[in-house]
Formats: C-alpha cells, sequence, structure tokens
C-alpha cells in the first residue's frame, strides 16, 4: 500500500508540475503573439518608409537623367 501511495504522490506531483508548465507556455505564448505582432508592424511601418525613399530616389534619378539626356542633344 505505501508503494502505491508514493507513485500516487509522484503523480499528484508530475501532474502539478506539467499544469504550472502548460500555464507558464499559454501566458508566455500570448505575450510572444502580442510581441510578434508589434514587431510585425513596427516591420511594416519601417517597410512603407522604405518604399517611400526609393520612390523619391527613382524620381529624382529620373529626372536627373532626363536633364542629362537633354543636355547631351544640345
Amino acid at each position: 500500500m505505501m508503494r502505491l501511495n508514493d507513485a500516487n504522490e509522484r503523480l499528484e506531483k508530475a501532474i502539478g508540475r506539467l499544469d504550472a508548465a502548460i500555464t507558464k507556455e499559454l501566458n508566455g505564448g500570448t505575450s510572444g503573439r502580442d510581441k510578434l505582432l508589434e514587431e510585425l508592424s513596427k516591420a511594416k511601418a519601417r517597410c512603407a518608409d522604405l518604399e517611400k525613399l526609393t520612390d523619391d530616389a527613382s524620381s529624382r534619378l529620373d529626372a536627373t537623367i532626363a536633364k542629362l539626356q537633354h543636355i547631351l542633344k544640345a
């Protein structure tokens, strides 16, 4: 009977540890997901900024090329 009680006690402790690990993972998973969403939002904003800079640079280069072509033809 003593062995059965010991086994039952070990089982209860293992279930407690498992429950604590699951709870920790779920809580950490939520904040981890929120952090990833925040990082994604920042990355998208940075990407939009870089696209605007690229478009501006492209327009300026096109204008400069057109001016140079006009000068070379003159």
